[in-house]
């Protein structure tokens, strides 16, 4: 089964360039054992302050907790500003009328 993990950052610091470049490593060091699909970082279009990781994953059926390497960024990621991470589950919807 897909998963989502969506990872919500806002902030409050005034040097955003380095918050970034914290990010931007944090999401090389997912990268680097390959155990995730792809990695996708936004900023926010108007707000310099948000930031939004998106982890696309394997879950298992039946299993909907976070993967153990998300689990272990969770305490660095509220030093930077962390506001939402929440784990969702792709849905397919068959288009077929028959």
């Amino acid at each position: 089964m897909k998963g989502l993990d969506v990872i919500e950052i806002r902030s409050a610091r005034k040097d955003r360039n380095l918050v970034e470049k914290i990010l931007i490593e944090i999401i090389k060091d997912l990268t680097v054992d390959n155990k995730f699909q792809k990695i996708t970082f936004y900023k926010h279009s108007t707000l310099k302050t948000d930031f939004c990781i998106h982890i696309e994953c394997d879950l298992e059926e039946g299993n909907l907790h976070l993967p153990p390497q998300i689990i272990q960024l969770i305490p660095a990621l509220k030093n930077l500003g962390l506001t939402t991470q929440s784990l969702w589950k792709r849905q397919f919807i068959s288009t077929n009328s028959n």
